[in-house]
C-alpha cells in the first residue's frame, strides 16, 4: 500500500529567529512522505534566505515568496499548492515532537478519522509548560466534539489549526479556507467549517507539538492596545461568534445549547474587564470607565448575561484571573521581558 503523503503547511513572516529550527523539526519527522510548503509573507528580516537555503537541500521542500498578505491569505495560497492525502499546518517560529506527523497520520488512518487533536507544550525560554486536552482520549463524533467547545469556546485546543491533521479531501470538496477579512479567531472559523463536513475527532493524549517562544507575550501585548484596538477586536468577535452559532444551527444543536454558545460572550467580557484593570496601562482613566460601559451595554454581552448565571461567571472569572497569575509568573521565569 502507498504511504500517505502529508502537505505540511508553513506560513513566514519576519521569523528568522526560530525558522531553521522550525524546518529542520519537519524535516527530521519519522515520517518521511512530505510535501513541505515554505510561504515566506513579505518578510523584510532573513527568513526568504532561510527558505530558500533549506529548499535546496531537500527536495521535498517548496518555497513560495508573497507580498505581505497576512496569515490566512498566506495559508490559502498554500491550500492551492497541496499534494498530499492530509494536511497539516505549523506555525513558523514552533516545532514539533520528531514522530508527531508518523502518529496523528496513524492515528487518522486506522479508525478512518477525519482530524486528529493532539497536546501541545508551551515554551516560556526556560521553562515548559505542559497543555491538557480538555477531553479525555477518544473518538468523538463531529456533533459531539462541537459541544465540547462549549467548555471553553476561546481555547487554544479549539481555536488552532496546528495541533491537528486533516484530510484533504474534505478541504477541497468543500473549499474550505482562511477567512482573510477575519484578523483574529480566523482557525476557529476554518475549523467550524471543518467541523461541519467531517463525521469523526480523535483526540490524543500525546504531547507532540512545541509552541510559542515569546510569542504569547509579543504578538498580543496587551498593556500597549489602546481603545480603537479593543473596538476592532469586539467587531471581530462577532464575525466568529456569527459563524458559530451558524455551525450550531447548520448541526441541528443550537436548539439545545442556545444558553450555553453564549458563555463565549461571558469568556470575552470576562478578560476584557480583567485586561482594563490589569494590562492596559498606558489608557487614560476616560478610556478606561469608557470601554467598560461599551462592555456592559453591548447587546450580545447584555444578553450573555440574561443566559448565564452569576455563579458560573464568577467561576470563570477566578478560573481566568488564577490562569493569568500563573501566566505572569512564568513569564518571570521564563525571562521574558
Amino acid at each position: 500500500m502507498r504511504e500517505k503523503c502529508v502537505s505540511v503547511i508553513v506560513p513566514i513572516y519576519n521569523s528568522e529567529k526560530y525558522l531553521a529550527q522550525c524546518i529542520q523539526s519537519i524535516i527530521n519527522q519519522s515520517y518521511k512522505n512530505l510535501q513541505i510548503i515554505l510561504v515566506n509573507d513579505g518578510s523584510n528580516d532573513n527568513s526568504k534566505d532561510i527558505c530558500d537555503e533549506y529548499a535546496r537541500k531537500d527536495s521535498r521542500i517548496e518555497v513560495y515568496h508573497l507580498k505581505n498578505r497576512g496569515v490566512s491569505a498566506t495559508r490559502n495560497y498554500a491550500l492551492t499548492h497541496v499534494k498530499g492525502d492530509y494536511i497539516q499546518f505549523v506555525d513558523s517560529d514552533d516545532s514539533l515532537n520528531h514522530k508527531m506527523t508518523e502518529i496523528m497520520v496513524e492515528a487518522i488512518e486506522n479508525e478512518q478519522i477525519d482530524m486528529v487533536v493532539c497536546n501541545y507544550t508551551k515554551i516560556f525560554k526556560k521553562l515548559k509548560i505542559r497543555n491538557e486536552i480538555l477531553e479525555k482520549t477518544g473518538i468523538y463524533s463531529n456533533r459531539e466534539y462541537l459541544c465540547n467547545t462549549l467548555k471553553d469556546p476561546g481555547h487554544h485546543y479549539y481555536g488552532v489549526v496546528w495541533n491537528k491533521i486533516y484530510r484533504t479531501e474534505i478541504i477541497e470538496k468543500y473549499n474550505i479556507k482562511f477567512d482573510s477579512e477575519t484578523e483574529l479567531g480566523e482557525d476557529f472559523i476554518f475549523n467550524l467549517n471543518y467541523w461541519t463536513r467531517c463525521n469523526k475527532v480523535k483526540v490524543l493524549h500525546k504531547f507532540l507539538y512545541f509552541y510559542g517562544k515569546e510569542r504569547d507575550f509579543t504578538l498580543s501585548q496587551n498593556k500597549h492596545k489602546v481603545l480603537d484596538d479593543c473596538r476592532k477586536e469586539l467587531r471581530n468577535r462577532k464575525r466568529i461568534f456569527a459563524q458559530y452559532v451558524s455551525t450550531f444551527k447548520q448541526m441541528n444543536l443550537y436548539k439545545d445549547n442556545m444558553t450555553k454558545v453564549y458563555f463565549y460572550w461571558v469568556v470575552f467580557f470576562v478578560r476584557q474587564r480583567h485586561s482594563v484593570n490589569h494590562d492596559y496601562r498606558e489608557w487614560s482613566e476616560k478610556d478606561k470607565t469608557s470601554w467598560k460601559k461599551e462592555l456592559l451595554e453591548d447587546s450580545d454581552i447584555m444578553t450573555s448575561m440574561k443566559y448565564i448565571s452569576e455563579k458560573e461567571i464568577i467561576q470563570y472569572s477566578r478560573k481566568y484571573a488564577f490562569d493569568y497569575w500563573i501566566k505572569h509568573i512564568c513569564k518571570k521565569i521564563g525571562g521574558i521581558a
